[in-house]
């Protein structure tokens, strides 16, 4: 489990206080935002259009088989301080 250290395997709400999941997901989604980010770039690349979902969906395996283990290990590593700037900043925006 990611979040070991703040709960655990069980899921059972004494061990995972709302306000924490809510949190971790939501920092969980902005790391995928990042991983989104790639992909479209690459997916729409120079303003392509698709007619189909199977066209879409044949399109999409490539860029994402192309994201790199490094790139992806980064954006984990980068979590805890993604954490602490929220702490820092009371929950306000940061640069991330």
């Amino acid at each position: 489990m990611v979040w070991g250290a703040l709960s655990t395997e069980d899921n059972a709400s004494i061990h995972a206080p709302r306000e924490t999941t809510h949190f971790l997901k939501e920092m969980e989604g902005v790391t995928m935002q990042n991983v989104w980010s790639v992909m479209a770039a690459k997916v729409y690349a120079h303003g392509r259009q698709y007619s189909t979902t199977a066209q879409l969906e044949d399109t999409i395996q490539d860029p994402w088989d192309s994201i790199e283990q490094a790139y992806l290990l980064k954006l984990v590593e980068s979590m805890p301080r993604r954490c602490l700037a929220v702490i820092k900043k009371q929950g306000d925006l940061t640069t991330y």
